[in-house]
Parts: C-alpha cells; structure tokens; sequence
C-alpha cells in the first residue's frame, strides 16, 4: 500500500489532526477474529510498534480500504511490517538466541518465522522470553516482522 495512493481528503484531515510529525508505515494488520487487511499506520517517528499496541489510547487511527478508521487496539492480535535492514553482528553485540517457531493466534491464523531476543546468560530458553514484560513479541519472517499481541496468542510451537 503506498500513502500516496490513498488521494482522500479524508487521509489528509485525520493526518492534520494528529498534529505532531509522523511516518506514515504500510502494515498488515490480524484482527481479533482472524480478518487481515493491509493498513496505514500513523506512527511517530520515535514510536515502538510494541509499545504502539499495548499502551495508549483504546483507539488508534488507520488507513483501511482507502478511508480512516479508528480501531480498537484490543482487538489487533498482530501488525507485520517491513523488515528494515538490520546491521551485521559485531563482536560487542551482546550473543542473540534465535528460535524457529510456528505462532497460531486464537483466531486460528498462523505466524511462522524466527523468534529473536537477547537475555542474560541464566533467562536464555524461549519460555523466558514469552513470559517477558511486554505485550508484545516479534516473529522474524522473510521481509515482514510481525508484533504480535501476546493475549491474543493461542500457541508457539518451536519448529
């Protein structure tokens, strides 16, 4: 979905509104009950996409279907947006774990890729991770890295 293709006074007004600089980011969006759709979000440029699901306001804005809708962040079980390109190891880098997993949302749908997180050397199994703080967690796969809403997460299945 390219935000130049979206033409509404509708797009333009909603982006006035939020008054504040923002990118414009083209997702995939899961709904709670396993609808998908491609989406523009509005999100600031110093924004985390897992800290945009799970705090802030019950509603956020997006482009769906070429109109602005308001969506209730409750019912996102996950956002996959474009890889970007991530630099190459250095010997500082902290070591990372990587776990292939098959992630299926309670609506049925599957999110397959790799898991990804660094954590000290004694909180390093896949559970660990799961159980972290967040609300969120990131599933790696091809050119797409999806956000996936925890309490909407049925089971991961290490592949």
């Amino acid at each position: 979905m390219d935000p130049t293709d979206m033409g509404s006074d509708n797009v333009r007004r909603s982006q006035a509104i939020l008054r504040m600089p923002i990118d414009s980011v083209c997702a995939q969006m899961i709904l709670h009950d396993g609808d998908r759709s491609e989406v523009l979000l509005f999100i600031a440029p110093s924004e985390d996409i897992g800290r945009l699901l799970g705090e802030g306001a019950p509603f956020m804005p997006v482009v769906r279907n070429g109109r602005v809708c308001m969506v209730a962040r409750s019912a996102i079980a996950g956002l996959g947006v474009p890889a970007r390109a991530v630099a190459p190891p250095s010997d500082d880098d902290l070591p990372m774990q990587i776990q292939k997993v098959s992630v299926k949302l309670r609506n049925g749908t599957a999110v397959d890729g790799e898991l990804r997180w660094v954590m000290p050397l004694d909180r390093q199994k896949t559970i660990e991770y799961l159980n972290g703080d967040s609300a969120c967690f990131e599933v790696h796969a091809d050119d797409t890295v999806w956000h996936v809403v925890k309490a909407h997460v049925a089971t991961v299945v290490d592949r």
